[in-house]
């Protein structure tokens, strides 16, 4: 994500859906420029994360998982 707001929107839309989400920088291994932020959400469900963001309307999006925090992959 560019921008903290957006970010912000992403961490409002996921707490409403019962989802706890966090704000960080974007990992180097995602970012294309190295800089941006993230949402960061532990253990849930790439489907009901994905159901979520696309009810919302917000700009197009990614989703990435990671098992040790280093290698990424993107799941959409």
């Amino acid at each position: 994500m560019r921008t903290a707001t957006y970010a912000q929107s992403v961490i409002r839309l996921l707490s409403g859906k019962g989802i706890r989400s966090r704000q960080v920088k974007s990992p180097v291994e995602i970012s294309r420029n190295g800089c941006g932020y993230a949402v960061a959400v532990k253990n849930s469900d790439p489907e009901s994360l994905t159901a979520a963001m696309e009810q919302s309307g917000l700009p197009n999006f990614k989703i990435y998982s990671t098992s040790d925090g280093r290698n990424f992959h993107q799941i959409r």
